[in-house]
């Protein structure tokens, strides 16, 4: 009996996977270029980009000329039907010399199609000098470096920029991932998404439930609801947050912030620092200063806990009952240091370090 059901268990296996492997190699990948065209451009020229499945690469090179190659791709197992939706896919390339567009829309019924896969892929050639205006959506997009003035949008998928060197630049990203190697300004709405930027200028940055790294920044502005961020040095920063856990490896400016239902942790000020003012409700708040750092500080709490370097403050009043703390004092062997230190924390932990 034991023999008999191995071999129909065997008998099966073999028919299915049979039946797999021929529908697996009926299938195939069925492709056109359906635009290959060339534009005589101003340097300052706009390329407009509207673009949806598929990807985008938009790279540089040393000519006054915007190159467009789009190409459609069909996987299905119906060699007929492939073509049959390569010709109802629309991409339409059109420029003069001071504007290029290239947009691309998928007929409606053939984005949700189990039998068929359909992608759109652009390969762009473009001078440094353009401004970009570029929408992506459910592909991928890499451009590489824009001096001119740069709009980008990506939307379920994922974003990879080398240099936006204007003053004027803005990045949305949704439900994706972006990688941001150099950014001079800018302005950025991430939302339920990956961000990670190596080097910037001044950033504004709105965030919604979504985790950015940020290695290096001059200035930031940072409004974040939910969501993690890590920044490895800034100069100025300025924030916003609820529901977040924010992380700043190196401060050497000033920081201005109200938090509340997260937490706050500045590793290391430099004792060059000008200023720290924090408001915190329902958070935890920790920073630690460099040595040899002189500032004068206050702390105010209320059903808070507050440590500060008791060794090191001169403290100049204190009142603590079982509901609030007032500190005031300073720390170092300045008697009117220039840097200050002002937080003010409701339910919650301050930590000073």
């Amino acid at each position: 009996m034991k023999n008999v059901l191995i071999k129909v268990f065997a008998t099966i296996f073999i028919f299915l996977f049979s039946g797999f492997v021929s529908v697996a190699y009926s299938e195939e990948w069925i492709e056109k270029v359906v635009v290959d065209k060339e534009f005589k451009i101003n340097k300052d020229a706009e390329l407009i980009i509207d673009h949806e499945f598929g990807n985008v690469r938009c790279e540089n090179w040393d000519k006054d000329i915007i190159s467009i190659v789009a190409t459609v791709k069909v996987n299905t197992s119906n060699t007929e039907k492939a073509y049959q939706i390569i010709e109802n896919v629309l991409v339409e390339v059109k420029g003069t010399k001071a504007k290029v567009e290239a947009i691309c829309d998928l007929n409606q019924k053939y984005r949700n199609n189990k039998n068929s896969k359909v992608t759109i892929d652009f390969d762009i050639k473009m001078p440094v000098t353009v401004s970009l205006n570029l929408e992506n959506k459910f592909g991928s997009a890499y451009v590489e470096s824009v001096s001119g003035p740069a709009n980008i949008s990506s939307e379920y998928g994922s974003l990879e920029i080398i240099s936006l060197s204007n003053t004027n630049n803005s990045v949305e990203v949704k439900f994706g991932d972006a990688n941001i190697k150099h950014m001079t300004n800018g302005d950025l709405e991430i939302s339920y998404s990956h961000l990670k930027i190596a080097g910037a200028e001044e950033l504004s940055i709105e965030s919604e439930y979504s985790d950015i790294s940020i290695v290096k920044a001059k200035s930031i502005s940072l409004e974040l609801e939910g969501g993690n961020i890590t920044i490895g040095s800034v100069s100025d920063f300025d924030v916003e947050s609820s529901f977040a856990n924010i992380e700043l490896q190196n401060l050497s400016g000033s920081i201005t912030g109200e938090t509340d239902y997260g937490s706050l942790t500045i590793a290391n000020v430099k004792n060059i620092f000008s200023s720290i003012t924090l408001l915190n409700e329902y958070g935890a708040i920790s920073i630690n200063f460099e040595k040899e750092s002189n500032y004068s500080f206050i702390a105010d709490g209320k059903y808070c806990s507050i440590e500060y370097p008791k060794e090191e403050a001169k403290i100049s009043y204190n009142n603590t009952s079982h509901s609030s703390t007032v500190i005031k004092g300073i720390v170092g062997n300045e008697s009117s240091p220039a840097s200050s230190v002002t937080v003010k924390s409701e339910y919650g932990a301050v930590v000073i370090k």
